[in-house]
């Protein structure tokens, strides 16, 4: 809802993120198989999507996410290294002009979500009341609805109950620290720490903390989709009838 928020205020560039689902694909398949150079030249061209489609933040989330991505899977290091340096070649004509007139002190921070149970509220409640200091209610709106925002929970929590399940996702890991970071990011004023010891170029547009739950929040969703995936394998034919027909009822 966050999304349809800004579009239907006229904030086009959001559109940009329907590159998001793409760049999750690509990071799974890296998480899946060994990345190739063809990988990396696809995960600069949404790289270049992102910021030709005017989605200047989404792009700075994705090169956060894909440097703590690089850190935990440092044996797959180089197509990543390969897809960031070419994305920002893509970028460059966008970002430069922009870099260079940009002044951080003129950005007005707002903060991130104040409580762990303020994102839960933001995935499950519509309507939240804006507070002092924090920034429109629509712009923490990660609106799931408390039946699918249980429903990728469980799917991400209960695979660990069995081994068979927990192998099939283990792969993912790599996926935790840069969800785990950007999360981080996500609350009360955690993000204007990190810059104050640790002032990271581009990191330093962001005056939303709470739309850091954005990226975090597509994977969660896509490996949810693959746990569901698993379950379903390991499931019978009639099992996997009832839940392919409870899907289609949740959907409708």
């Amino acid at each position: 809802d966050a999304i349809v928020g800004h579009l239907a205020a006229g904030h086009i560039m959001w559109t940009a993120y329907y590159w998001l689902p793409w760049f999750a694909l690509l990071l799974l398949r890296a998480c899946e198989r060994p990345p190739t150079v063809r990988d990396a030249l696809l995960l600069a061209l949404v790289l270049g999507g992102i910021v030709l489609q005017g989605g200047c933040h989404l792009y700075v989330w994705c090169l956060v996410f894909l440097g703590c991505f690089l850190l935990a899977n440092p044996r797959r290091h180089w197509p990543i290294a390969l897809a960031l340096l070419l994305g920002g070649l893509l970028a460059a004509y966008r970002l430069v002009p922009a870099a260079l007139v940009f002044d951080p002190g003129e950005v007005h921070r707002l903060r991130g979500f104040p409580r762990l149970y303020a994102l839960w509220g933001g995935m499950t409640n519509r309507g939240l009341a804006q507070a002092p200091g924090r920034a429109f209610p629509w712009e923490s709106d990660y609106y799931l609805g408390c039946t699918g925002a249980c429903t990728v929970l469980l799917l991400l929590l209960v695979p660990w109950c069995r081994a068979a399940w927990r192998r099939s996702l283990a792969r993912y890991w790599p996926l935790i620290l840069p969800v785990a970071l950007l999360l981080f990011l996500a609350f009360d004023r955690m993000l204007y720490l990190v810059l104050k010891y640790l002032p990271l170029p581009l990191l330093d547009t962001q005056r939303v903390p709470a739309r850091l739950a954005t990226l975090p929040l597509v994977f969660a969703i896509a490996v949810a989709c693959v746990s569901a995936s698993v379950l379903l394998a390991m499931a019978g034919r009639g099992p996997r009838l009832i839940a392919s027909v409870a899907g289609l009822a949740v959907a409708a």
